[in-house]
């Protein structure tokens, strides 16, 4: 047999064609057995990249829908329940009416009426169905009454993978706004009824966050209203956090320019029934300085401090240092009032404050809130915007715990929110952080200041 040879001072033996044969050989069997893995990693690739891009189109549409939604007039026209090419025309706040529709291609389009351009798509579905916001059970036909639009929509993946079927429910939220004012809201509209700077760590059993409107009658707890919408400012992990359990019965929202899968966590069967989203600007959280003039000036009363079964009314502005009520001891709101305390505010066992028919009550508090066992906060009125409640301390902590019952607007900018056992929030809240694992119930026809 032949063999290839070099000279080089000396002789050198070359590679023999049996050798080359085994060597190609070999090269073949490896090349065959990473072929289907280097295909595999392709595959994968297509799926994530396509999976990625329906997602996208998803959000994009769900984040469009909400704020159009929530600041719209009224709703002029939308097709049966049962289109699976769905339309929804509104009657924007500042005059003129809008559409959602399906065009021929799949795409969804959103414009004005007979103008409209591809917003996001393709989609092989998009169905709605309207209710009054009340009742979430039975849908409504009549325009008039709708204040609680849901839509389905399954988003077409064009690349690889799976369809992505999404769902999310958006509130007409004019109808909160009386007819002498103007929304007094964030983002034209858009305005969470829970929005903290930080995080939010809610969880347990029974743990929920839903919604009602006070003006349609008192809370029911057979009916899960589902235009919550809680947000926080800040991106990165685990900045909404939910266990055990808890629910909430509408939207999560996280920071600008942040990942909703990656700063919204749900674990040990808890939930979200709506969309999570990512904020388009910052939901503004200011601060509150204390009022100025008399008699906030100057030196407080002291600290008042109610026991037994004591009663005491205040009908005109006042400053103390505290306000601690205990056993069965109400303190009566008669007017518009506000008070200032120069430290905290303590109420325990069945204690409350209750505000008058007519009345309300702005109470700006320098330290600590805390309200527990059976102890109430306007539970008399049971109309949250009768109560504002303004934390003007920093690190200050507002808490709930036991079976106590809050109705309120509450904002503590700077400090923490914690509800714990069966405390009951109803109203809106603004703060640093939000933790615990008690019930709040957002109120649509509460504004913040």
């Amino acid at each position: 047999m032949s063999s290839f040879r070099k000279q080089t001072g000396g002789e050198h033996r070359g590679f023999t064609l049996v050798e080359l044969t085994i060597a190609v050989a070999l090269m073949v069997v490896v090349v065959a057995f990473f072929a289907p893995l280097l295909h595999a990693v392709q595959k994968s690739w297509a799926i994530r990249t396509g999976k990625n891009e329906t997602l996208a189109q998803a959000r994009a549409f769900m984040h469009h829908f909400h704020q159009r939604v929530s600041q719209a007039s009224g709703v002029s026209a939308v097709s049966d329940p049962t289109a699976t090419e769905g339309y929804l025309q509104l009657v924007q706040g500042e005059g003129g009416e809008v559409r959602y529709d399906v065009h021929v291609a799949g795409d969804i389009r959103f414009g004005p009426v007979g103008e409209g351009a591809d917003l996001a798509g393709p989609v092989g579905k998009m169905c709605l169905t309207c209710y009054d916001g009340n009742d979430c059970t039975t849908p409504v036909a009549d325009c008039n009454a709708i204040r609680l639009v849901h839509v389905e929509a399954t988003f077409l993946n064009t690349t690889a993978g799976p369809d992505l079927t999404i769902s999310t429910s958006a509130y007409i939220r004019a109808g909160a706004v009386r007819d002498d004012e103007e929304p007094e809201d964030d983002e034209g509209g858009f305005q969470p009824g829970v929005a903290m700077k930080q995080r939010v760590e809610w969880g347990g059993s029974g743990a929920l966050i839903d919604s009602y409107r006070c003006s349609q009658g008192p809370y029911d707890p057979d009916v899960h209203g589902t235009g919550a919408i809680v947000s926080v400012n800040t991106t990165g992990c685990d900045k909404i956090a939910m266990w055990n359990g808890s629910v909430i019965y509408g939207d999560a929202c996280i920071g600008p320019g942040g990942d909703p899968d990656e700063g919204i966590a749900t674990w040990g069967g808890s939930s979200i029934t709506g969309t999570r989203a990512m904020l388009e600007n910052e939901v503004a959280i200011p601060s509150f300085s204390a009022p100025a003039g008399p008699p906030f000036e100057g030196s407080h009363e002291g600290t008042l401090e109610l026991k037994g079964s004591t009663t005491e009314t205040i009908n005109s502005d006042r400053y103390f240092n505290k306000i601690l009520l205990w056993d069965t001891s109400k303190l009566v709101i008669e007017g518009d009032v506000t008070l200032l305390l120069n430290n905290k505010l303590e109420l325990g066992d069945n204690a409350g404050i209750e505000i008058q028919p007519d009345s309300s009550l702005r109470l700006y508090v320098s330290h600590n809130v805390s309200v527990w066992n059976h102890a109430k906060l306007n539970t008399s009125t049971k109309n949250p915007s009768r109560l504002r409640l303004y934390m003007t301390g920093n690190n200050r902590i507002f808490s709930a715990a036991g079976q106590a019952g809050i109705y309120a607007v509450l904002q503590n900018p700077l400090g923490e929110i914690s509800l714990s056992d069966d405390a009951e929030f109803f109203g809106k809240i603004k703060g640093e952080s939000l933790t615990g694992g008690g019930r709040i119930h957002i109120d649509l026809d509460a504004d913040f200041d």
